[in-house]
């Protein structure tokens, strides 16, 4: 999706470096951002998270024009400051964020950005359960999936709710790969911008061939849509793990018209649900570990994902030790 509309002419999505996620929870730790030292240090803490980013940022990320752009201090402006200067840089009308951490912040950027429009794009979470066992850049097992599936989408349905239809459109993966242009058409409509053929050309751009070359879980956005892509855990997840998803997810599954398994509408799943962090952390931790030692082989970002991981640590560290040593 992030491809497909950053290849249209007026629109930049550029890979998301999930500012907004990782700094607003920090803020208050930095103390007042009205002062302009310590808003410095924040833009010079988000500068170094960028050069960190898993994905080439090809937009210079510098500190003094963020600043200029940003209509507010605090993680939310910034953000918006960060996209703006890749709007201006590529020339674009307008831009995107393909962050699915923001389905939490949805509100505060809503208030930052009145006109703003959102894309809920919504998947099988039973093929997503699949697709995460194999991911680095999620929960490995199929029950932790389950539950961040249901988390977010459940806040997903929420702002369907809320929101007019001018201001969120809701699309299903699986009518997507099986209708793209159709569903691009609609995407486009929504937004208010004409259809461009060559939306359907993304795998052939820069940015994607990039992208496919960087991680294994993004090796598929070198190549076109595949229809095929839908109910792979019918034949690769066990009846154990489908309905460890369908205990997890039966009711928001359903508001999306996904149909749950006839073992699920016949067995007890209460037991499943009730699994202990402790049941779960074991074999998430076996998980993991296999995915990243197939990451060292296969990613070529695996250093920077850790190098990142470090960074972040690092800030998080240094804001606490500070708040520590001023009593606060």
């Amino acid at each position: 999706m992030r491809l497909i509309l950053n290849a249209h002419s007026r629109i930049v999505v550029p890979h998301p470096p999930h500012l907004v996620h990782y700094f607003r929870p920090l803020e208050d730790l930095y103390g007042d951002l009205e002062q302009d030292d310590r808003y410095r240090r924040f833009l010079n803490d988000v500068n170094r998270v960028f050069q960190t980013h898993i994905h080439p940022w090809s937009h210079a990320v510098v500190p003094s024009a963020v600043e200029a752009l940003a209509p507010s201090r605090d993680a939310i402006g910034t953000f918006i400051g960060v996209y703006e200067l890749a709007r201006i840089e590529t020339g674009k009308a307008r831009w995107g964020c393909k962050s699915t951490f923001l389905i939490d912040h949805a509100d505060a950027v809503l208030n930052a950005l009145p006109g703003a429009q959102l894309i809920l794009l919504v998947r099988d979470p039973r093929d997503v359960a699949l697709s995460s066992k194999k991911s680095v850049f999620s929960p490995c097992h199929p029950q932790l999936t389950a539950r961040l599936w249901r988390r977010q989408q459940d806040a997903g349905r929420d702002l369907l709710d809320r929101l007019p239809a001018r201001m969120i459109l809701l699309l299903r993966y699986e009518d997507f790969v099986a209708t793209p242009e159709k569903c691009i058409n609609r995407i486009c409509d929504f937004l208010g911008e004409s259809y461009e053929p060559g939306m359907l050309r993304f795998f052939e751009t820069d940015e994607a061939q990039t992208s496919g070359a960087l991680s294994e879980s993004w090796r598929n956005t070198r190549s076109p849509i595949i229809e095929q892509n839908v109910r792979k855990f019918e034949r690769e997840l066990s009846s154990k793990e489908i309905l460890m998803v369908e205990a997890e997810c039966r009711q928001t599954m359903s508001a999306f018209d996904y149909e749950t398994t006839q073992a699920a509408n016949t067995q007890s799943t209460k037991s499943l649900r009730r699994r202990t962090p402790l049941r779960l952390a074991l074999p998430e931790a076996y998980l993991r570990t296999r995915v990243e030692l197939r990451s060292l082989v296969h990613d070529g970002n695996h250093w920077l994902r850790w190098r990142r991981a470090w960074t972040l640590a690092s800030i998080r560290a240094r804001l606490r030790m500070s708040r520590l040593l001023r009593g606060s």
